[in-house]
């Protein structure tokens, strides 16, 4: 069975795909989706360096 962080880092890496896939078919300057788009993305890959360290540290 799978490392509970690695399963959530496994679920949020794809789900960043998806997204990332799904965009392209949005307007790019509606309503401020860019801009919103940009900073979520920017905070799920802090999130995921976050929690790749944490789980490093954990098993040491």
């Amino acid at each position: 069975m799978a490392n509970p962080v690695e399963r959530a880092l496994t679920d949020l890496d794809i789900g960043m795909r998806n997204l990332k896939t799904r965009i392209k078919a949005i307007p790019v300057r509606r309503e401020g989706f860019k801009k919103l788009h940009d900073d979520f993305a920017r905070l799920a890959a802090e999130l995921s360096v976050e929690m790749r360290y944490a789980q490093k540290r954990l098993r040491s």
